[in-house]
């Protein structure tokens, strides 16, 4: 991507992005279907994925999102640093919302917009 991010897509899938960043604003895209990301770092201006009604914010890091339409949840397994899970109807606030450590992977229910979060192997989801 034009900021130097890395995404690897999976069949079925696509993804909505600009064709560059706008300057000053969040670097954001909007997936359906599943794919791995290696997000350039950027603390001033976030990267999010828009997983219908899942948001995931990170600054910099490895990640793999789940997220096909016929499917009844969301799934994202964070490799390394740190993301944050939250509503697509809501804002971000670190305080309140569900932050991953890396090795676990954050499953929205899409029926409930519940998250839940468990330890896992992370190659199983992102070889």
């Amino acid at each position: 991507m034009s900021d130097g991010t890395v995404i690897h897509l999976n069949s079925g899938t696509t993804l909505r992005y600009p064709v560059k960043f706008i300057a000053g604003e969040n670097r954001q895209v909007f997936l359906d279907g599943e794919a791995y990301f290696d997000v350039a770092k950027d603390k001033a201006h976030p990267f999010i994925v828009n997983a219908d009604k899942l948001n995931v914010r990170v600054l910099g890091t490895h990640f793999n999102v789940t997220n096909y339409p016929e499917d009844d949840q969301t799934d994202v397994v964070l490799v390394e640093g740190s993301v944050g899970l939250y509503g697509s109807n809501t804002t971000f606030d670190a305080t309140k919302n569900t932050v991953l450590k890396p090795g676990y992977k954050g499953s929205f229910n899409k029926n409930t917009s519940s998250i839940n979060t468990k330890p896992v192997v992370t190659d199983f989801y992102t070889s």
